[in-house]
């Protein structure tokens, strides 16, 4: 599964993304996801993730 994090507030990022996944993971079960914070909508990875991600 992957899923992308689009957000304003541009600090903290890595603190972000870890509090978003124990959250997640506490809600849904330990699973497999790739985490994507969006910083350029440019980026490869970022248009796959629109295009293929999983919205939750």
């Amino acid at each position: 599964m992957t899923c992308i994090i689009e957000t304003l507030k541009k600090e903290n990022l890595y603190k972000q993304k870890i509090k978003f996944l124990v959250d997640l993971e506490f809600k849904i079960g330990e699973q497999k996801i790739d985490v994507i914070i969006s910083k350029d909508k440019g980026r490869l990875i970022e248009q796959e993730a629109v295009k293929n991600g999983i919205e939750l």
